[in-house]
């Protein structure tokens, strides 16, 4: 038994711990390419915005800054608006805004605006404060912002301006809406992150390790009365193989079924075509071996190689010669139905009684028998 849960945890360790850990990596890899400003955010050197000369201005360069002197938007998309500030040397440049924060920056353009005009002594107590980057102004943008200074016969050239527009982000808009844009591989890398820290969790935790103890519960067998099956249980492959039970070291942790519970099993063979550029390749198999037991429950066990299947369930057979041996299309057709199920069950259990009776006659399936009815 010690030795059946030994090869439970190792094969449990390489699908949790090992696959885990690539998922991880993977995840933080296509996080990092879908959201290029996620990890800048965090570790790159930032001066102050408005403490920095604009001729040291570059596109993708980042900063801090606290700013509390707006002066209204000049365009808007659905996440924000661009709004129009000053920078250290007195230039006009853009301001983006998210929505959830524009309420903020209202108030801070009308108080700019009461400052300018001499109604207050100073600018908004309120400030937009965080880290973001500065952008060069795409051609839509700059259309909008060259189009906001032509009032009362000016135009822009009459305006000291520079073409760049600050970006103050947080770490879920650099994941979600960096630039008005959101990428679905940044999705599929966060579910990559989150899972693969569910399955080494799984694994540290021993969770593992559930799904062998509640088929020991869901079939009512005594740990004692299994681990002494086991002794002397013939193993081959991930099968280990007594007298009444067949245990199972499965990577989500283990399978057993008692052989009273076992109504029919079979190897099923899965072949994929694969194809490049429409020409064919080649062709891969997987196998599995697939049991259904007395609850109407079908359970599978993935295997290496097609032989290494039908010894597993010749064993078996050996053992326990009274379940539906083999894959049977009729079999396949009707087994969903409930009242046919019954009938199977019915049969076996007619089968099992007299394989246990001191009687000669004792009948025998060959394999892809069926029901009598059938």
């Amino acid at each position: 038994m010690d030795q059946i849960m030994k090869d439970i945890k190792r094969r449990a360790f390489k699908l949790d711990i090992l696959g885990g850990i690539v998922l991880f990596l993977l995840g933080i890899v296509f996080t990092w390419a879908c959201s290029p400003h996620l990890f800048p955010y965090f570790f790159a050197k930032k001066s102050n915005l408005f403490e920095t000369s604009s001729s040291q201005f570059k596109d993708e360069r980042w900063y801090k800054c606290d700013n509390n002197m707006l002066l209204g938007y000049y365009c808007a998309d659905k996440s924000g608006r661009y709004y129009l500030t000053t920078t250290k040397d007195g230039e006009y440049m853009g301001f983006y805004v998210y929505n959830n924060k524009t309420d903020i920056a209202d108030e801070i353009v009308q108080a700019t605006y009461e400052y300018m005009d001499g109604r207050k002594d100073s600018l908004s107590s309120l400030y937009l404060s965080g880290k973001g980057y500065l952008a060069k102004m795409g051609p839509e943008e700059e259309g909008f912002f060259t189009e906001y200074f032509n009032y009362n016969g000016k135009t822009i050239d009459d305006y000291n301006v520079k073409l760049y527009t600050f970006r103050m982000i947080t770490p879920w808009k650099a994941l979600t809406n960096d630039n008005g844009k959101t990428s679905l591989w940044v999705w599929v890398a966060i579910i990559m992150i989150l899972f693969g820290i569910i399955l080494i969790l799984n694994y540290l935790t021993g969770n593992y390790k559930r799904v062998f103890t509640d088929a020991l519960k869901k079939y009512g067998i005594l740990p004692e009365s299994l681990e002494k099956d086991m002794m002397f249980a013939l193993h081959e492959d991930v099968a280990y193989i007594g007298e009444k039970y067949a245990t199972f070291a499965t990577p989500i942790g283990g399978f057993v079924i008692p052989y009273n519970c076992l109504i029919w099993a079979y190897l099923e063979v899965m072949k994929t075509q694969h194809y490049f550029y429409g020409i064919k390749t080649g062709v891969s198999e997987e196998y599995k071996l697939v049991f259904w037991d007395h609850n109407h429950k079908k359970n599978t066990v993935d295997i290496k190689k097609e032989e290494i299947g039908n010894k597993i369930l010749d064993e078996l057979y050996t053992r326990a010669p009274y379940f539906i041996k083999g894959y049977n299309e009729k079999l396949a057709t009707f087994v969903t139905d409930d009242a046919f199920y019954r009938d199977m069950v019915k049969e076996v259990d007619e089968r099992r009684n007299q394989f246990f009776d001191p009687q000669p006659d004792v009948p025998e399936t060959k394999e892809g028998d069926v029901l009598r009815y059938v």
